[in-house]
């Protein structure tokens, strides 16, 4: 068997419902799907996880004509069950992964900006090259990495988003991680343009998705 990750984006389209929208919203993100579950009635349900303003999500989910039911947690971040009309882009993708019998790896990554995710999709040879080839138009797709599926194949830095590994990289390269430290907050933030307070938020996120990468069989 073979497996095959993915980045899709899109930039004029939406593959779900609110993507442009949430996309949009400086406080709130989605993080990663969980599972989409076709529904009777041209529905889909879905889980996913969400960062940030989940006041604002709440709006966004009771103006929006194309959501049916939703469930959100507290004030910030956690696992939001929504359930939605049918968005062509993404009826074209559910089609094509059931007509290829390709399986898709969960959870999927959405990207730092919200308008493109990681996905990885198992199956054999011939079974992913006629599914690459059969792309919606709307999608934009790169492949990142391909080969043998194990059970025992690990890459937890694999599970981190495009401007997660950017960071990692950077503070790698610059000593972060050595002991003592070589740099700072500070100073990694000077050379990724962003705030030393969003370099820390970066880092923590990305050494608690790693650690727990590296655990969840424990």
């Amino acid at each position: 068997m073979r497996y095959a990750t993915v980045l899709l984006r899109w930039e004029n389209t939406e593959l779900l419902p609110l993507n442009s929208a949430i996309a949009a919203e400086p406080d709130l993100r989605v993080e990663a799907i969980y599972y989409i579950n076709p529904v009777r009635g041209e529905r889909y349900a879905e889980l996913s996880r969400f960062r940030g303003d989940m006041t604002r999500a709440r709006e966004l989910f009771d103006e929006s004509p194309h959501v049916n039911q939703f469930e959100v947690p507290g004030e910030t971040d956690g696992i939001v069950y929504l359930q939605y009309e049918s968005a062509p882009v993404l009826d074209d993708l559910m089609s094509l992964f059931s007509d290829h019998a390709v399986v898709i790896s969960w959870p999927i990554r959405f990207t730092e900006d919200g308008l493109g995710v990681e996905l990885t999709l198992l199956g054999t040879e011939s079974v992913l090259t006629d599914v690459f080839a059969a792309f919606p138009d709307a999608i934009e797709q790169s492949l990142l990495r391909t080969g043998d599926y194990s059970e025992g194949i690990s890459d937890p830095v694999a599970s981190l988003t495009e401007r997660q590994r950017e960071v990692l990289s950077v503070a790698v390269r610059n000593g972060y991680y050595e002991s003592p430290r070589a740099s700072t907050h500070r100073e990694l933030a000077g050379e990724l343009d962003i705030a030393p307070g969003t370099v820390s938020e970066q880092l923590q996120r990305i050494e608690a998705r790693l650690i727990g990468s590296l655990t969840e069989s424990w």
